[in-house]
């Protein structure tokens, strides 16, 4: 059973919205209990009594705030342990546990939630709603952070969207970075780096002007330098927030090359951050497939061509070429005339389950074995501006 109670009134403007607070309590007369605690504060407050009911309301429901007892029994635990670890990821928020005083003491509280902190039986009034308040508080100003964060991928759209050659493209890069990382069995941070960094890896290019990024014709020495300025530009803007630490060496170093070619920091093999290397691969990829004012789009078998031959001549890592071409079968990348439709509609929540990291849910992206089928690649194509600048 579920139950909704609104105090929506108080906060009329959608942009200072009541917080909602989600109580999992099968016991009645406790959670009856928490909610007349919790009377006096402007949230919404939602009630579930059973584990399903709380799955729901989590999916469904922008919840700020989840209290949950230390003692649930109930067969879906383990599925509401991994939904909160992959929701959390997405859009994080508190989880406080009702505990009794013996089990405090007796340093008996279960860890089967990441616990920000305890909710102590018997509940007081005053005590609930301060440790609730806190947390929420806490939560804000995170939200705040992220708030951030998102005007900076709206920003990198904004930057692709002044090309109507490559709509869609960090959409793309973002699955496809993901689809290679989670094949290599990256950690979880890793995987939502990668996600980042397939938006925010051209932001840079803000500081480009029309005139050289939109160019049809060949650039000057001079509008190269230019456009490969965009790297450290892009990571000097996402240098202040902190939780894109991780996102950083993407921006900066995915137009570096094996050999050391590359810009701008001409690092060579390993030196490379791993997840720039990942992403410069489905960079190039993308560039191929795609059409393109110097160039018409190429077929996915050529693009896999053309990766192999720059890895035989130095200039990709081998070994994620390699592992790029074992899931090159999963259907976005495979069937061209798909790509548009089933691509632009990936969100982060599409890719929620992959982004765990785990083998199982990988599979449930229905990767295939087979690559082009039993048909030869065609021959490699040297003379294209495959990395999209």
């Amino acid at each position: 059973m579920v139950t909704n109670r609104s105090h929506g009134s108080a906060y009329p403007d959608a942009e200072f919205r009541a917080p909602v607070v989600l109580i999992l309590e099968p016991n009645h007369v406790r959670c009856a209990h928490l909610m007349e605690c919790l009377e006096p504060e402007s949230y919404n407050l939602l009630r579930a009594d059973s584990v399903t009911a709380a799955i729901t309301l989590l999916v469904r429901q922008h919840v700020d705030l989840l209290i949950v007892p230390q003692d649930l029994q109930d067969d879906s635990l383990a599925r509401l342990q991994e939904e909160i670890k992959i929701l959390r990821m997405l859009r994080d928020f508190p989880v406080l546990t009702l505990v009794d005083m013996a089990s405090m003491m007796d340093s008996r509280v279960s860890l089967d939630f990441p616990n920000e902190d305890f909710i102590e039986e018997p509940f007081h009034p005053l005590s609930v709603r301060l440790r609730v308040r806190r947390r929420l508080e806490t939560r804000r100003a995170h939200e705040t952070q992220d708030q951030t964060e998102a005007v900076l991928v709206t920003l990198a759209q904004t930057v692709e969207h002044r090309d109507r050659y490559t709509g869609g493209h960090c959409q793309r890069l973002s699955l496809y970075s993901v689809l290679l990382g989670s094949s290599l069995k990256l950690s979880q941070e890793e995987l939502v780096a990668l996600y980042r960094g397939g938006f925010l890896h051209d932001i840079g290019k803000i500081a480009i002007p029309d005139s050289v990024l939109l160019k049809q014709g060949p650039l000057t020495p001079e509008e190269h330098l230019l456009m490969q300025s965009h790297t450290v530009k892009g990571e000097e803007i996402c240098r202040p927030m902190i939780s894109l630490a991780r996102v950083l060496p993407i921006i900066r170093n995915h137009h570096e090359r094996w050999d050391g070619s590359g810009y701008p920091d001409r690092l060579a093999g390993e030196r490379i951050p791993l997840l720039a290397r990942i992403l410069q691969i489905a960079d190039i990829f993308d560039a191929i497939t795609t059409k393109r004012p110097y160039k018409a789009a190429q077929t996915p078998s050529e693009a896999m061509a053309i990766l192999e031959q720059q890895a035989a001549d130095g200039l990709l890592d081998v070994t994620l070429v390699d592992a790029f071409l074992k899931i090159a079968g999963y259907p976005h990348l495979s069937h061209q005339s798909q790509q548009e439709q089933a691509l632009l509609s990936q969100s982060l929540r599409n890719l929620r389950q992959v982004l765990t990291g785990s083998e199982a849910n990988f599979r449930l992206l229905d990767l295939h074995q087979s690559r082009f089928g039993t048909a030869a690649p065609p021959p490699p194509m040297h003379n294209v501006r495959a990395t999209g600048d």
